[in-house]
């Protein structure tokens, strides 16, 4: 970054010196709209949820649990694909856990 800096500004750099501050950094983010917040999101420890929620899911999962014949699956003790044995059906997924992560 700082050969980049270096480079566009036409200015030589001292050897071992970083081109910004961390103070001048933050100082920049803020100017630029960011805001400094604490953290809120908690961890998630399985069984503190809400009782519909786990409801939900347990109904979701028996749903694919009872269709298992329409998927490929893996055979954990062979280490092989078992194939469906009827009508096959694709899975799309979306973890929604990283929405926001950053």
């Amino acid at each position: 970054m700082n050969e980049k800096y270096s480079e566009i500004s036409g200015q030589k750099l001292i050897e071992n010196e970083n081109v910004r501050s961390e103070t001048m950094l933050r100082s920049d983010l803020k100017r630029w709209g960011y805001k400094y917040r604490p953290n809120t999101k908690k961890l998630f420890f399985e069984g503190h949820e809400r009782g519909d929620v786990i409801n939900s899911r347990k109904k979701f999962i028996d749903y694919f649990i009872q269709r298992k014949e329409h998927y490929y699956r893996l055979d954990e003790e062979n280490c092989s694909w078992i194939s469906p044995t009827e009508k096959p059906c694709v899975i799309l997924y979306h973890d929604e856990s990283t929405f926001r992560s950053f």
